[in-house]
């Protein structure tokens, strides 16, 4: 792993950050301080951990309900520049999360390893909305 990937991994998840921060409905401080205190590649991992249950965060679901799963840990982590930085147990927690929303993600075998890699998106199932 080299510093510089990770460098640009944090810069990934700034540009992420503000992207989403653009979304109607969307607050993500919690994980804004994740970056500022801990960087993008540590706070990553930190939201990568299993919660009980099959649980997911509060930030991928508000993303989920604002149309935002691109901007997700989850959907940037399983893109294939990031590919050396992430173990495959944070690809498969990352997979498993985006699928559960109905996501459209394929795994892609190479000679050495398989990748789980967004190849693209359908229209993610939304929960219904309360009038």
């Amino acid at each position: 792993m080299t510093t510089k990937l990770k460098n640009e991994f944090h810069q990934a998840m700034l540009e992420a950050d503000a992207a989403a921060r653009s979304l109607p409905g969307y607050s993500g401080h919690v994980f804004r301080r994740m970056i500022a205190d801990s960087g993008g590649w540590k706070a990553a991992k930190l939201v990568l951990q299993p919660m009980p249950n099959g649980k997911v965060q509060d930030g991928f679901v508000e993303l989920w309900m604002c149309d935002g799963l691109e901007l997700t840990v989850e959907a940037i982590v399983l893109e294939q520049k990031w590919y050396d930085l992430f173990t495959a147990n944070d690809r498969k927690e990352a997979y498993r999360r985006l699928i559960s929303v109905g996501c459209d993600i394929a795994r892609q075998l190479t000679p050495h390893k398989v990748q789980y890699i967004v190849l693209q998106y359908s229209r993610p199932l939304r929960p219904k909305r309360r009038a």
